[in-house]
């Protein structure tokens, strides 16, 4: 309804719950004052959905382009909106050159320079990254359930812990989180999705 007010969204805060959405067109917030003003009545927290991704991030293996995100974070922190961003480690979303870059050799330093980088950039800022996503995929052969991927067939399974502990380096302060979907229902494959993500995330809160 855009003839009334903004209403806000009760409960969230007085539960601990921190609302928010996606939000991937900075300059139609910009130009539409109405839509930063709702986002500030009803959300605490946004993050933009894909500006902080490798494929976007990344021009070159020695570069970063960090113009659309420092807008970004420029716009968001502007509004007094706490900051959440995703996939650090995703096997989408990815620049064209990785696959054919990444080897044996590299791969360690690949990863975590690109983790290291980008949460140390922002560190202080951030209040939670989703470090890894969708490492799983049943079937596809891998230890563990996890997926097969340009890290998985360069490093192994520690890939993961690597980039939970570049992050956390690189800022103590955020949120570290892995993403994964698919494991709702008691049933079909997805009981053995869901105990695959348990084993991954028990097997990490062991390693500390």
């Amino acid at each position: 309804d855009r003839t009334g007010p903004p209403t806000r969204i009760a409960g969230g805060a007085s539960a601990g719950v921190c609302l928010g959405p996606t939000v991937r067109d900075c300059p139609v917030i910009n130009q539409y004052a109405y839509l930063a003003g709702v986002m500030q009545k009803q959300c605490a927290l946004v993050e933009s959905g894909r500006d902080f991704q490798r494929a976007k991030t990344r021009p070159d293996p020695a570069s970063f382009d960090f113009s659309k995100t420092d807008a970004w974070m420029s716009l968001a922190t502007g509004h007094g909106f706490k900051v959440a961003e995703c996939h650090l480690v995703w096997h989408q979303s990815n620049p064209k050159w990785l696959h054919t870059y990444v080897t044996p050799q590299n791969a360690r330093d690949v990863l975590t320079n690109h983790v290291s980088t980008l949460v140390g950039r922002y560190a202080g800022k951030m209040y939670s990254w989703v470090v890894v996503n969708e490492a799983i995929k049943i079937g596809d052969g891998q230890t563990g359930g996890l997926r097969d991927t340009v890290w998985m067939r360069n490093i192994g399974a520690e890939y993961i812990d690597d980039a939970f502990r570049a992050a956390a380096k690189a800022d103590p302060h955020a949120i570290l989180l892995y993403n994964d979907g698919g494991f709702e229902y008691d049933e079909g494959g997805e009981l053995a999705h869901r105990k695959a993500v348990l084993d991954l995330l028990r097997g990490m809160v062991s390693r500390g």
